[in-house]
């Protein structure tokens, strides 16, 4: 027997319930599939019909000659863009730079210190909202 180009090297052995099982030979049949390959032929002409093997053979696809699809031609236009830079942030207030400007002072003090003298900075803030609000509830509407 002659070996095929790209055959396997060795025999193919049967499975061992084959012999067995053979009485349902008739009854089975190979099941038709699909793919997504564009030729089929049949292999093993020598065999018994319905245990023919279908290989595919693949044939290269052929570009179309207008050049890149539209597809490819969003995807170079996306490419070719600099990539976005996000927003810049908006520029600190006042507030935000006076409070900035006291972290090399916090950050410089020992742990119990720096402790107390953020809650004597939140105390005081409590304080003076706590008043603004105490104030309007009292002052009459004119």
């Amino acid at each position: 027997m002659e070996k095929r180009s790209g055959s396997a090297a060795g025999s193919v052995k049967r499975w061992k319930f084959s012999q067995i099982l053979g009485f349902l030979d008739p009854f089975v049949t190979p099941r038709e599939t699909s793919g997504n390959m564009e030729d089929y032929h049949l292999e093993d002409q020598g065999q018994p019909e319905g245990q023919q093997r279908r290989r595919a053979r693949r044939r290269p696809r052929e570009r179309s000659q207008d050049g890149p699809s539209e597809v490819e031609q969003a995807l170079m236009e996306l490419l070719s863009q600099p990539p976005a830079r996000p927003p810049a942030p908006p520029p600190l207030s006042t507030d935000e730079h006076f409070l900035l400007s006291l972290l090399p002072f916090l950050q410089s003090m020992p742990p119990h210190i720096k402790e107390n003298v953020k809650f004597q900075i939140y105390k005081l803030t409590m304080e003076n909202s706590t008043t603004v609000l105490n104030l309007e509830q009292f002052d009459p509407p004119q």
